[in-house]
């Protein structure tokens, strides 16, 4: 017998060793004939779960099915797969849990190739999973519907790569015409150094930005509005999301009033000329009484 023959343990000494190992694991562990779909072993930590199922068909056992699960892997581990690891992710039919599937082909003891299975739970990140998805499909319908015009532009580069439907609206413009260009094709070319000083300095401070301005349209329309922008971070790239509030019919009221408090600023300077007028006109009066009361003493 050489070297090598005597340092091989023997299969029985093998096949517990390899059985101690799967017990220990926390997660569920399964071994399976490809063939038969015979549940050959299943660890402590599967038992809890599905109870003592060795002997039973595999997609009886955890699936509650009759034949074999049209979603099994065998194809993917066997054949010219064999010895790769596949994985995948599966809800269970019985308990409604979310695994991660590590998948493998490995020789049994006995020499015959079988398929093993761990099955990570992963039912709680996929709950965060949809949560976080949930979030997302919220901002985005919030974004899409806000009435307000929104634009996100790469705060390195000052191009727009993002603009909602009211955006569009404001411009007279689709947003392929909109992103991809500078945020400061959105103002009328005599301003646009102007503004661009302005966001430069807005990102330099790290400073929101809460002013009115001017923007202009496809149409050469200038048009007022507010904007309120900020710096934040989507990922590891900084982002000016500017809130672009259409502000023509305040300027209006605005304007309205400021021609109303002119009037009535020119109303009271006339009203005080007048009234210091009449006063002059008064004195004025008094005094010719006066000098008419000397007169009429004199005998004139």
């Amino acid at each position: 017998m050489s070297k090598s023959d005597n340092s091989r343990l023997d299969p029985a000494i093998e096949y517990q060793q390899l059985l101690s190992i799967f017990d220990s694991i926390d997660e569920p562990i399964y071994v399976s004939d490809p063939n038969t779909y015979e549940v050959l072993y299943a660890n402590q930590a599967l038992k809890k779960i599905f109870g003592d199922v060795v002997g039973q068909k595999c997609y009886l056992s955890f699936q509650n099915m009759e034949s074999p699960c049209s979603f099994c892997t065998n194809d993917r581990i066997f054949g010219e797969n064999t010895g790769k690891a596949y994985i995948w992710e599966f809800q269970n039919k019985i308990n409604k849990r979310w695994y991660r599937c590590i998948d493998k082909a490995i020789r049994w003891p006995d020499g015959r190739m079988v398929r093993y299975e761990m099955a990570v739970d992963i039912t709680e990140y996929k709950k965060t999973e949809k949560k976080l998805l949930e979030q997302e499909e919220e901002l985005r319908l919030a974004f899409e519907n806000a009435k307000d015009a929104i634009f996100w532009a790469d705060a390195n580069t000052g191009m727009i790569i993002k603009c909602n439907k009211a955006a569009e609206i404001l411009l007279e413009k689709d947003k392929d015409e909109i992103i991809g260009q500078k945020q400061t094709i959105l103002h009328p070319l005599e301003k646009m150094e102007y503004y661009s000083t302005m966001f430069r300095r807005h990102i330099e401070e790290k400073s929101a930005i809460d002013d009115d301005a001017e923007i202009i349209t496809k149409s050469g329309k200038i048009k007022p509005v507010n904007i309120t922008a900020s710096i934040t971070s989507v990922g590891e790239r900084q982002i000016i999301q500017g809130i672009f509030r259409d502000i023509t019919e305040r300027k209006k009221i605005e304007d309205e009033l400021k021609r109303k408090v002119k009037e009535l600023e020119e109303f009271h300077e006339m009203a005080i000329e007048r009234e210091l007028k009449m006063v002059e006109l008064k004195e004025e009066i008094e005094r010719l009484k006066e000098e008419l009361g000397k007169l009429k003493d004199l005998g004139i």
